[in-house]
């Protein structure tokens, strides 16, 4: 931020029940200009300074995908935020809490704000998440190559050095939840409408009935078993990893990552289009969600990591049983089934870290089937690599 730089006000009341949706008057927008907040850009998130009531900065993860902001529920303990009210949620008790005063990247301000508190939200990578809104009811650049989050309070008036694509936001049926980027994303061919989620860890994440539609999951396709979860919680079943077709966003060509497959379906229908990909992306969205566009930048995509043994283990009766072996991985290829409990490996921790071996590890595994103690040795390999 220039020195002389005033932090750029936001003062409409945003305790809506629903988190933070960043929204400024018209007499505000019409006298201020661009607005520059430095934003960092790493390997799987993207976040930015926040202050919360005069105390920070914190981290908090830029997450279009959310319709709802969220902090810390540590962090708003750590802060003594009040608890303003209780909501349930998809079966779960949420706290909300009342913030006075936020201040992000040291030159936007708003007052007023509410969060819910988020029991797990230092696992996504920072202390918090801020939805949609604040990159979706401003103009705003998200420029993830130059690391800045650029606001336009009187409008983005041109689009030049983007290329127009036919994205949308998809407006909450919820008073007060944060709309969303939707855009087209092709895949084999076929296009598909994706939810644009900075805040999503996958290349790409699809359900099964519509990547069984694509010819992604063929017995003959080799995948990683991982777990599978979303805002409504862990799926019953783990989801698959798998190597990625080309994906197409506008006139950009991804290729060389990983997708996500979701097997329980229960959970969600959508398609996520996730930051692996928008990371490579510099977005522009403008005229509340009439114009959007795109352009590649030089920051090159960046995959989560999996099991190199293909092997999804769960505790039954207090015996690591084999639950799932991945297509053409390192423990089919060994020999093991499902249903064949592990006896060397200690208990579900231990047994974990020795299966997340570097590639060309060898892991000697004894297990029983039918009764019969056998062993094999599993040798780790990247075997979703392109």
């Amino acid at each position: 931020m220039a020195q002389n730089q005033r932090p750029f006000v936001l003062d409409r009341r945003l305790l809506l029940g629903s988190g933070l949706a960043l929204l400024a008057s018209p007499a505000v927008a019409r006298r201020q200009g661009v607005i520059e907040a430095p934003i960092e850009v790493g390997d799987h998130r993207v976040t930015i300074a926040a202050h919360l009531n005069g105390r920070g900065p914190y981290r908090f993860v830029i997450d279009t995908g959310a319709q709802l902001s969220g902090v810390s529920s540590g962090l708003a303990r750590e802060l003594g935020l009040r608890a303003a009210r209780t909501v349930r949620l998809n079966g779960r008790q949420f706290d909300v809490y009342a913030i006075d005063e936020l201040l992000l990247g040291g030159v936007v301000r708003q007052a007023e704000a509410a969060f819910f508190g988020l029991d797990d939200a230092r696992t996504l990578g920072g202390e918090g998440l801020l939805a949609a809104g604040m990159v979706t009811t401003v103009d705003s650049e998200l420029l993830h190559g130059e690391g800045l989050w650029r606001l336009h309070p009187s409008g983005l008036a041109t689009m030049d050095g983007y290329d127009l694509v036919a994205a949308r936001l998809d407006r909450a049926r919820v008073s007060g939840l944060s709309a969303r980027p939707h855009g087209p994303v092709r895949v084999r061919d076929t296009e598909i409408d994706a939810v644009w989620d900075t805040g999503g860890p996958h290349a790409l994440s699809l359900p099964s009935g519509l990547a069984g539609r694509l010819g992604l999951t063929g017995p003959d396709t080799p995948f990683a078993p991982i777990p599978g979860a979303s805002i409504r919680g862990r799926a019953t079943v783990p989801a698959r990893m798998i190597a990625a077709p080309p994906i197409r966003v506008g006139n950009e060509t991804f290729d060389g990552g990983r997708i996500v497959i979701r097997m329980d379906d229960s959970l969600s229908d959508a398609v996520i289009l996730g930051f692996p990909v928008l990371r490579g992306l510099d977005l522009a969205i403008a005229g509340r969600g009439q114009r959007f566009g795109i352009r590649r930048n030089a920051l090159g995509p960046v995959n989560l990591p999996y099991g190199f043994s293909g092997l999804w283990l769960d505790d039954v009766r207090g015996r690591l049983t084999v639950s799932v072996v991945g297509t053409r991985s390192p423990a089919a290829d060994a020999g093991l089934l499902e249903g064949d409990v592990i006896t060397n490996l200690g208990d579900m921790s231990s047994a974990i870290r020795a299966l997340r071996g570097p590639d060309g590890t060898s892991v000697t595994v004894t297990f029983v089937r039918n009764g019969e103690t056998q062993s094999a040795t599993i040798r780790l390999r990247d075997y979703l690599a392109a």
